[in-house]
């Protein structure tokens, strides 16, 4: 991996939140014994032999994500695990690509930061800037943690389904694809003219058009692609085409040369052998990269580039002639696709070949199974790129591949003969399985057998020590940001060990110790003691991240989390003993008392902690009631400032008719609309105000109130005598769980305080 030299500073050390990975090896006298040289203990089980298991990349999984920012970090090599820019910022490091690989009978789960892994992102640049000079691209990745599905046993439907916006698979690092288009099309006048205009993201503005003339992604977008074919939708990284990087790091016929600025110049170079599997559609069929056996049905033909089934329509080989024609017909496999044309009407047409070139659009090409002269090639006679082609319109074949020797459906990554990405560059335009299955997934609700888990929770994986006399050298993988003790004794069953260093600090994810002191047999154990804050933002499913600080977060800070509360619900106005059993690999010794333990917005009297359940007494107020949020604050490590919160969302009810304070305990908030919402999305909230409450709920020509959901401030506030909107935009890195709206009005004149209205428990964050 490209990144910068020296040690990774810990930013924040929780020594008893950490899970000790202890491996051991016996070193002889002379020579390693090779049967007892490395002893795991691991609870994470090996991976199956499915491709669609085991094939994702997660080797450097204990990793930070990675970037440049500009050509000048690249030319320095000087890559950053934190950055910002004007709109999205990175403030902690974040692990990179896959975390969790995980199976049950029928799918298998994904894990995910979203960020690319076992290479440096970027730099990304516009060059929409003054005279056309670069200007770096506004958007940046950021750490998205997400649950994906794929089924291991797809499905071929009668009818296929269009590629949607956003993701449509997963590259084996954990890195997003998204379909050959960029969600914009031409926008045609409905003045009967014909005439029109481009629409974002390419040279002119207005809206997304009309879907007829969709836009090649990698025409309109890839000068803000960086050198790997990357580039961010907001704050997501994704791929349309060939994932340049990412095959080189997979051995995939690509070299990487550095220029004599610096900056790293990747090529494709013919290496002989098969592509590996780079990813998979949410349908469960592999993409490959460019290269496969020429005959479908032989593994042992020659290897060679897989050919696109599209071509370009300028009236050459029998394509119809843009050029010559315009753009109002639609070629078959679009047709076939959207029920649309062929013979368009003159407010469906697009622009002319002199006003925007071919290739521009994708129904800029014909697919060669609908011409003449052009046939599949199914291993007969001599391949000739002139009359045959590999892939079908939805650029799948049905090949033998190493992962699949019976063979399989599967995608191939489309180049020319030049290395440059070509149409339809990784998919057509529909799904060739059944992405029903498959995809982003909010709720995991099956049992399942964890194959891998990376990141945070990476175990210590020594290598091969070198042994020089009696010098012994422990070399080991690790978590990034991981402080690492090793030990020594004679005995691997003894109760005292030796420390032989301590503070071992991992760069990038290696960690390396040595032993002056050796004589005879000796075993060793390295053991994980603390791990630097990173950014735990939580998962698709919100389960498991989010939320805290300090190296973990709201379903566990570095594995802990809220198990049994008794009791889990209090009439208001009452005060109540509460016992909360923590959870977890490594829970804080009894000398470690929270410093802090609420039922929503109210703190705990008391707290007693005997190691594993905390006792916290809390006088429940009147006038609130619903499901709250419970929370367990942890003190900070020695020498630091950021304490670790522990949440677990609505664990404690307290019961009663629901309704605002209003200043004095009245009905306040009767109802909200909807009552969830995701992270990262805007929700408009319809809430209404009960006319019963106490004090009097203001006129309806009282300035407007503001209304806050949680710490999140609503914009775009309206109201209709009792009804309040409000505008909802979620941050996505907001806490996961349920929310207190209150509504809160300006005070009245003489006086200090305006009513304010509350409902707790009501409304979730997802």
């Amino acid at each position: 991996m490209l990144n910068e030299a020296g040690c990774v500073p810990l930013l924040s050390i929780v020594p008893f939140l950490m899970k000790k990975l202890i491996l051991l090896l016996l070193v002889g006298t002379i020579v390693l014994d090779d049967q007892s040289s490395l002893l795991p203990i691991s609870s994470v089980s090996a991976a199956p032999v499915n491709p669609r298991i085991s094939s994702w990349l997660t080797a450097p999984s204990g990793q930070y994500a990675r970037l440049y920012r500009t050509y000048a970090d690249e030319q320095a090599d000087t890559a950053v695990s934190v950055w910002s820019n004007t709109n999205y910022a990175q403030e902690q490091p974040a692990y990179a690509g896959v975390q969790k690989v995980s199976h049950s009978g029928n799918f298998v789960y994904l894990r995910t930061t979203g960020l690319a892994l076992g290479h440096v992102m970027g730099p990304w640049y516009n060059n929409t800037g003054a005279g056309g000079a670069l200007e770096v691209f506004g958007n940046w990745p950021e750490a998205i943690y997400g649950d994906y599905r794929f089924p291991l046993q797809p499905t071929i439907p009668s009818v296929r389904t269009p590629f949607p916006g956003g993701a449509i698979g997963l590259m084996v690092d954990g890195t997003v694809i998204f379909s050959s288009s960029d969600a914009y099309s031409w926008d045609n006048n409905e003045d009967g003219t014909g005439n029109g205009k481009d629409t974002l993201p390419g040279p002119q503005a207005g809206g997304f058009g009309d879907g007829i003339w969709n836009h090649d992604a990698y025409i309109t977008e890839s000068n803000t692609f960086d050198k790997s074919n990357s580039h961010a939708a907001g704050n997501q990284l994704h791929y349309h085409a060939a994932p340049m990087k990412l095959r080189f790091l997979l051995g995939d016929s690509v070299q990487a040369v550095r220029q004599a600025n610096g900056e790293f110049l990747y090529s494709d170079n013919f290496n002989g052998t098969h592509s590996p599997i780079l990813g998979w559609m949410n349908d469960g069929y592999p993409l490959y990269g460019p290269y496969g056996f020429s005959n479908p049905d032989d593994p042992t033909s020659p290897v060679r580039r897989m050919i696109s089934g599209f071509i370009v329509r300028d009236g050459s080989n029998g394509t119809y002639d843009i050029p010559s024609s315009g753009r109002v017909r639609l070629p078959a496999w679009m047709v076939r696709s959207t029920g649309r044309g062929p013979d368009l009407t003159v407010n469906q047409k697009g622009p002319t070949h002199a006003a925007v070139p071919v290739p521009y659009f994708m129904e800029d090409y014909d697919f060669k199974g609908d011409l003449q002269g052009f046939s599949p090639y199914d291993g007969t006679g001599i391949f000739d790129e002139n009359r045959h082609y590999d892939m079908n319109e939805f650029n799948v074949r049905f090949c033998r591949t190493p992962e699949f020797p019976d063979g399989t459906w599967a995608y191939f990554t489309c180049i020319d003969g030049s290395g440059n990405p070509t149409f339809p560059y990784n998919v057509g335009r529909d799904y060739f399985g059944d992405p029903a299955q498959g995809g982003i997934v909010r709720n995991i609700t099956e049992d399942l057998t964890t194959d891998f888990e990376g990141g945070p929770n990476l175990p210590v994986i020594l290598e091969s020590p070198s042994v020089n006399g009696d010098t012994v050298t422990l070399t080991w993988n690790g978590a990034e940001g991981g402080s690492y003790t090793v030990e020594s004794a004679d005995d691997p069953s003894a109760t005292s060990w030796t420390e032989v260093v301590s503070g071992v600090i991992t760069t990038s994810n290696q960690g390396s110790a040595t032993d002056a002191s050796r004589v005879g047999a000796r075993f060793y154990r390295v053991t994980r003691t603390a791990l630097a804050a990173y950014d735990a933002v939580g998962s698709a499913s919100g389960a498991g991240e989010g939320g805290g600080q300090g190296g973990g977060g709201g379903g566990g800070a570095g594995g802990i989390t809220i198990g049994q509360v008794t009791p889990n619900s209090a009439d208001p106005g009452s005060t109540v003993s509460v016992s909360i059993t923590l959870s977890g690999a490594m829970l804080p010794p009894a000398n470690v008392a929270p410093t802090a333990v609420s039922i929503g917005s109210i703190a705990a009297t008391s707290i007693t902690y005997d190691g594993s359940v905390v006792t916290a007494v809390f006088t429940l107020p009147e006038g609130t009631t619903g499901a709250q949020d419970l929370s367990v604050t942890l003190p900070p490590p020695p020498n630091l400032q950021d304490a670790v919160v522990i949440t677990s969302a609505g664990a404690f009810t307290i019961t009663g008719t629901q309704g605002g304070t209003g200043g004095g305990g009245g009905a306040g908030i009767s109802s909200v609309s909807p009552q969830t919402g995701t992270r990262g999305t805007s929700v408009t909230l319809s809430i209404e105000l009960d006319p019963a409450a106490t004090p009097a709920v203001p006129p309806a020509n009282a300035p407007l109130p503001a209304v806050t959901v949680g710490a999140i401030n609503a914009t775009q506030v309206a109201r209709n005598n009792n009804t309040i909107t409000a505008t909802l935009v979620i941050p996505p890195n907001a806490p996961i769980g349920t929310k207190e709206i209150v509504v809160t009005f300006e005070p009245a004149p003489g006086k200090e305080s305006g009513p304010s209205y509350k409902l707790a428990g009501v409304f979730r964050v997802d």
